[in-house]
């Protein structure tokens, strides 16, 4: 761990370049258009955090935008600043790597302990060691991977921890969030930020959404209520009426409406959602099936070609108010609703091998129970599309290689006798994405820009070997899922001449002795 010298006179104000690369850090005095300020005051407090610079706007931040003052505030705290002199990105990301370094910031001015931030060749590391230090991470390893953007949550855990409990008092009385289990290990950060008044939710019932990435839009917000008391607001979250199931449809909406860039499966939910024309049978339901009171919600697809409705994943909330999934299934594994509260499930194992069982739920959990079952009871419950919600637009086109390489300037070199070349585009993330077919296996590449090495196979599993691996001179990671019915292979790699990331994955009933590397091999020659 780097030691971390103390300054005895600096200029304390520091403004922040808030990039999509790497934070980078320059003292008031060095900055353009700033006054050196003198660090007058000794002792911690919310009025260590002063202005430093004059807000001269971002062309893309409208005065109408709901992020308007915070970003302005921000700015004028020496917080954040664009990625260009004309630019703030309010919808862009946020790596681990700028949470921390920002956390770091803002204890360091609480505190007024003059720390000089001094980067080394993994820029981040002083941050990550002053945080370790003074209790912002539990250890410098606490994230495997600082490169990676941060979620909400854990935004929220490192920005909870940045200053004392007395810097952050109750002016909320929250019980519970809506959609963030109290099992999750960042729970008492994330209520602790809605007691203070820090987040409020992201919706009307007081969503959390603690798996989507925080933007910056969010992260200028967050920390302007950070920094001044005055800025922190009420919350009141209707705990009759407020479930965990919103944000879970929301995530499905959201998706669908991306073409799945993010697999079902790493919401752990049914991979079914994402096959082909699926998106015009899926719907949900919330109806309370046990006759307890609460809801539970069924997601599936609506009865059609005399088929009733089909589900494929149940959820409910226990009794202590936590979201339980009852039942993921998939194209063999499906579930029925049946009269007087039962659920009946179908499914196969083989072609000889096919089973039909009942349930009821009890205290949170499904309970098998004896049924002769009668298939004619089944019930033809209605299902609300999701599409009929689907607002975002798929970010991927379809082009061709040269389209892909007049638009993002990426080329693929395929293997020699590939065939079925298809190519997308995702201009939004400057990404490329090619499925092609090579000696009777099917791959998907893609290539972005990126400021490190980073996996963008948008492919999330249970990895059960992970390697680091080396594709003709560039480093990178290749990984293995040894699932039920099929093996996922993945490998990632970086150009640091050309600051570009790859990928290549490919899937089969049994990958023993392939070698994805060697393919991975053929299709890239270093800079």
């Amino acid at each position: 761990m780097k030691k971390i010298s103390k300054i005895l006179s600096i200029v304390m104000t520091v403004a922040m370049v808030f990039s999509t690369a790497s934070f980078t850090f320059v003292f008031a005095d060095d900055t353009a258009g700033n006054e050196p300020v003198t660090a007058a005051v000794k002792t911690a407090g919310l009025d260590n955090f002063v202005k430093t610079a004059e807000y001269k706007g971002f062309t893309d931040v409208k005065e109408s935008s709901w992020y308007y003052d915070s970003v302005k505030k921000a700015y004028e705290l020496g917080l954040v600043k664009g990625v260009s002199d004309t630019a703030f990105n309010p919808a862009g990301s946020l790596t681990l790597a700028e949470a921390v370094t920002l956390a770091s910031r803002i204890n360091s001015i609480y505190y007024a302990n003059n720390y000089e931030f001094k980067q080394g060749s993994v820029w981040y590391q002083v941050y990550v060691d002053y945080a370790a230090a003074n209790g912002i991470l539990k250890s410098a390893t606490q994230y495997a991977d600082y490169n990676k953007a941060a979620t909400r949550t854990e935004f929220a855990e490192i920005m909870a921890a940045s200053l004392p409990d007395s810097a952050l008092p109750e002016i909320n009385t929250v019980k519970r969030i809506p959609d963030v289990d109290s099992s999750n290990k960042a729970y008492n950060s994330i209520l602790k930020l809605y007691k203070a008044g820090i987040v409020k939710g992201s919706d009307e019932a007081g969503n959390f959404k603690p798996e989507s990435n925080i933007t910056r839009a969010e992260v200028s917000t967050i920390v302007v209520r950070m920094s001044s008391a005055s800025e922190r607001v009420s919350v009141t979250i209707d705990e009759e009426n407020s479930t965990g199931y919103d944000n879970l449809i929301s995530t499905i909406v959201v998706e669908m409406g991306r073409g799945w860039e993010n697999s079902p499966e790493s919401y752990g939910l049914s991979p079914i959602y994402s096959y082909s024309g699926m998106d015009q049978y899926l719907g949900f339901v919330k109806k309370d099936i046990d006759g307890d009171g609460v809801e539970e919600l069924l997601i599936g697809e609506i009865a059609h070609d005399g088929m009733p409705a089909t589900f494929y994943d149940i959820f409910t909330i226990n009794s202590e108010g936590k979201t339980v999934h009852l039942f993921s299934g998939g194209e063999r594994n499906r579930m029925y609703l049946y009269p007087d509260g039962v659920l009946v499930n179908e499914g196969s194992n083989g072609a000889d091998d096919s089973f039909t069982k009942a349930y009821k739920i009890k205290d949170g959990k499904l309970a098998e129970i004896n049924l002769a079952v009668d298939t004619s009871k089944y019930m033809n419950v209605e299902l609300e599309l999701f599409n009929k919600h689907v607002q975002v637009a798929n970010p991927w086109v379809d082009t061709t290689a040269e389209g892909l390489k007049a638009s993002l300037g990426y080329e693929f070199k395929l293997p020699e006798g590939s065939t079925n070349a298809v190519y997308r585009m995702n201009t939004s993330v400057k990404m490329g994405e090619v499925d092609f077919t090579y000696d009777n296996m099917k791959y998907t590449a893609r290539i972005q820009a990126t400021s490190a090495l980073t996996d963008i196979s948008g492919v999330y599993a249970n990895w059960d070997v992970v390697d680091d691996c080396n594709v003709n001179g560039a480093a990178g990671k290749s990984m293995r899922s040894l699932g039920k019915d099929e093996t996922i292979d993945v490998i990632y790699w970086y150009d640091a001449k050309k600051g570009l990331s790859y990928s290549l994955m490919t899937k089969a009933k049994d990958l023993d002795g392939f070698d994805i590397e060697a393919i991975a091999e053929m299709m890239y020659t270093p800079a």
